[in-house]
């Protein structure tokens, strides 16, 4: 019983390996849709947690205007904007790092700059 799941499992995943390794038109086009949406919504979340990060700031000033400042949700909230901010370039590093660029559409303007003023 055993060696007829195994059997099973393992014929699937060379099914699904075959239809990996056949690229057409199609799956291009669809994955190239899922890429540039992938893509704008993760601007548009960083964006998002920018503005959140803002309040955030005021929020933490209010606080230190009436003696409750707490540096541990400071560094936390600093923490958490600098990774945000990073976190274009360090997918693009773990993408394209050492790897053959023409395989991977993704680039750095994709991710937009977060010093440039808009």
């Amino acid at each position: 019983m055993r060696y007829k799941t195994h059997l099973a499992v393992a014929a699937c995943a060379i099914v699904a390996i075959a239809a990996m390794t056949i690229v057409t038109p199609a799956y291009a086009d669809v994955f190239g849709a899922l890429e540039k949406k992938g893509s704008n919504a993760f601007q548009n979340i960083k964006n998002l947690s920018f503005l959140v990060g803002g309040f955030g700031v005021i929020g933490l000033a209010v606080m230190a205007y009436f003696g409750r400042f707490q540096f541990k949700w400071f560094f936390a909230l600093i923490g958490g904007l600098a990774l945000i901010a990073a976190s274009g370039s360090m997918v693009d590093y773990i993408t394209q790092g050492g790897a053959d660029t023409s395989q991977v559409s993704i680039t750095t303007t994709d991710f937009g700059d977060t010093l440039t003023a808009r």
